[in-house]
């Protein structure tokens, strides 16, 4: 899902992948990039979650979730990434 934000002349917005500044004339929209499926399953297991874990908590199995974790697997049906955000957010909450 886009979001679009609205961006006055010398406004700046600060994104996970940095900070953008924008000096528009009139208004800019900023697509945020997503993460990639690796980046999610290695911020998951950096909370000390392992694999059987996720796997439990999330019904993918383990051989995917190795896949997706080594880059083997880029490509994820949208309700795996779905499930691993929601994950990554109840785990960074504690």
């Amino acid at each position: 899902m886009a979001r679009t934000i609205e961006l006055h002349p010398g406004e700046s917005v600060t994104l996970a992948g940095g900070t953008v500044v924008c000096a528009v004339l009139e208004r800019a929209a900023v697509t945020p990039s997503l993460p990639e499926p690796r980046d999610l399953v290695l911020a998951i297991k950096a909370h000390g979650i392992s694999q059987q874990q996720i796997q439990a908590v999330t019904g993918i199995s383990q051989s995917t979730i190795s896949k997706i974790e080594t880059g083997g697997r880029k490509d994820i049906r949208y309700s795996n990434y779905r499930t691993l955000i929601g994950l990554l957010d109840s785990v960074a909450e504690r």
